[in-house]
């Protein structure tokens, strides 16, 4: 049963496969510009919103059906590539829904013998793409 999905990246639980996510955070701020006046406090100004960011953990593992060198290389693509993905959760994904990667880091778990990945959990930042 799919979950939902990161561009290519999905994310699903079902008798074959199992990779989700965890730690999802979503945050957002406002832009606020300031005004110096003359021999008193400067005055804020709302001039918008900023984009939206999150961060998500990805667990890929081989033995859980995934592969991970596959999808870190899918992360890393999205990434050098600057594409806009869609983010789905359920029937709907947060913001607007289109994002990109901003950066991510992998944490390797396991390895085999000869050195092949086999458990990682890959952190991704995302922004809002407006």
């Amino acid at each position: 049963m799919t979950i939902g999905s990161l561009g290519g990246i999905v994310f699903s639980v079902d008798d074959r496969r199992i990779q989700s996510f965890k730690n999802l955070k979503l945050s957002g701020s406002a832009k606020i510009a300031n005004h110096d006046l003359h021999l008193t406090k400067a005055k804020p100004e709302f001039t918008g919103s900023e984009p939206d960011k999150a961060t998500l953990t990805v667990q890929v593992s081989r033995l859980l059906g995934s592969d991970p060198a596959a999808e870190i290389a899918k992360i890393k693509t999205y990434t050098d590539s600057g594409a806009v993905v869609r983010l789905q959760l359920g029937n709907s994904g947060p913001g607007n829904g289109r994002w990109m990667i901003t950066g991510y880091s992998v944490d390797c778990q396991d390895c085999d013998r000869r050195g092949n990945l086999i458990t990682a959990e890959v952190t991704i930042n995302l922004q809002e793409y407006v």
